[in-house]
């Protein structure tokens, strides 16, 4: 879980957190729980009989930026060069 403090358009200072994982990124307001976004999420995976969640890796990092004006997320995959 990682925090970064903003401002909303007239309002006071909050706080946004994001959790990630290798399947998931998701945005949460700190002060609400309130999820606001999730930015990477699984397909479904149709090639079985019974359609479910792909579970290949999507996300293999996710962090602020240096100066804190952006998320940046790294892909999963692992291509050979």
């Amino acid at each position: 879980m990682k925090a970064h403090a903003t401002r909303r358009p007239y309002s006071i200072p909050f706080i946004i957190i994001f959790t990630y994982s290798n399947q998931y990124v998701k945005v949460f307001d700190s002060s609400t729980g309130q999820l606001l976004q999730t930015l990477v999420s699984p397909p479904m995976d149709y090639s079985k009989k019974k359609p479910r969640l792909s579970d290949k890796s999507l996300v293999s990092k996710a962090d602020w930026s240096q100066d804190g004006k952006t998320l940046y997320v790294i892909n999963g995959s692992r291509y050979a060069g």
